[in-house]
This record gives structure tokens, sequence and C-alpha cells, in this order.
């Protein structure tokens, strides 16, 4: 499995769950451009995993797009999991990222 963690600069100013989206979509796409064909991805945001594994519907014009872009890419991978972390969690994860293609 490949582990990847990206985030976007301090200086983007985003709405919260706009941000975890983004930073999916980016280690989605190194992960990606590695090579990789198995993703497990974490997210600290309940709205996020809950929109993407399809269970809530996202309403705001601007946040429809990010489940629809996730879906397109994660038909790249032969599997592709997102699993809700604990805040503090993600904060570990981001003490010690790597990344490794199969």
């Amino acid at each position: 499995m490949e582990k990847i963690w990206s985030s976007l600069p301090d200086s983007v100013s985003k709405p919260n769950n706009e941000e975890e989206y983004e930073a999916l979509l980016i280690g989605m796409k190194i992960a990606h451009g590695v090579g990789a064909k198995h993703l497990v991805a974490y997210s600290d945001s309940q709205l996020v995993v809950k929109q993407v594994e399809g269970t809530y519907e996202a309403k705001e014009e601007n946040m429809i797009q990010y489940p629809q872009q996730i879906t397109k890419l994660r038909t790249g991978f032969e599997s592709f999991q997102l699993t809700q972390i604990p805040r503090e969690e993600k904060s570990r994860l981001i003490a010690s990222p790597s990344l490794s293609a199969l």
C-alpha cells in the first residue's frame, strides 16, 4: 500500500473541507504519477469521507465537484480506501510522511 501525505500551503485561504479535498486530490495525483496501484488515504473530515463514500451528498455548488473528481481519480487504482481519523492522528501522519510505490 502507498502512504502519501500532501497538504496545501498555509497561505491558501479556503474552508477546511475544501482544503481536505484539495490535499486528497493532490495526493491521489502524486500516487497515480508514481504508479501506485493501491492507495489508502486518511482525512480528519467526517464530511469529506462520507461524501466520497456516497453516504452524504455534497449540496453546495463549490463542493459538488470534489466527490466527482475523487470518483474519477479512484478508478485509476486497483484499490482505494479513504479512512476517517482523529485530528491528533493526522498530526502524527504529517510528522512522519512516507511514500512507497509497489
